[in-house]
């Protein structure tokens, strides 16, 4: 079985639009088949937007496993300011951020790879919604990647539902960046922020 972490071009395409209202907006976004929610705006990835819009966020800011391009362009809509990269091992989904980004018009970069492996930049803020599914290897790589691409000052911030491991989660992010923080719990959702 394929998954959405995968490249699974390969599947049949079934593109459509997700349309959702958010913070008093109404939005339409492209989604396809093999994509991480493709049918709904997933409730973590709006709770660590919501979130994080009341940070001070800095750019640039990288979206690590961004998928279809959700908290990329919400940020982006919301605070245009932000210089935004997001990445994805699956190149179906970076083509429906890329979609929705101009017809939009919310100007992001958005590119395939396997974690930070198409980035050289360092960055201030990264945002993670991990792929679970993918395993705590996975997941766990990818805390140690944006710790690495993180600049001296940046942060990272994290959702990850409670029963999913968010309490092993906070504990190896604890020990990446030597520090860690709880900033949100909602439904289950917690989000998590570590900085360097």
């Amino acid at each position: 079985m394929k998954h959405y972490f995968t490249d699974n071009r390969e599947l049949p395409s079934d593109r459509k639009e997700i349309s959702f209202r958010f913070l008093g907006y109404d939005y339409r976004f492209v989604s396809d088949a093999g994509v991480f929610s493709k049918g709904e705006a997933d409730e973590g990835s709006l709770l660590l937007v919501k979130t994080v819009l009341e940070e001070p966020l800095q750019s640039p800011l990288l979206d690590l496993g961004c998928g279809w391009g959700l908290m990329s362009l919400l940020l982006k809509h919301v605070r245009p300011q932000l210089q935004i990269v997001g990445t994805d091992i699956n190149p179906r989904a970076i083509e429906c951020a890329r979609e929705t980004s101009l017809k939009l018009n919310l100007p992001a970069t958005f590119l395939v790879g396997d974690g930070t492996s198409a980035l050289s930049d360092p960055f201030q803020t990264v945002i993670l919604n991990p792929p679970i599914r993918a395993g705590k290897d996975v997941v766990y790589r990818l805390f140690q990647e944006s710790y690495d691409i993180l600049t001296k000052s940046g942060c990272l911030y994290v959702v990850i539902r409670r029963q999913q491991g968010a309490a092993s989660a906070a504990k190896e992010l604890e020990r990446i960046f030597g520090n860690v923080s709880r900033i949100a719990l909602k439904r289950g959702f917690e989000v998590l922020k570590a900085s360097k």
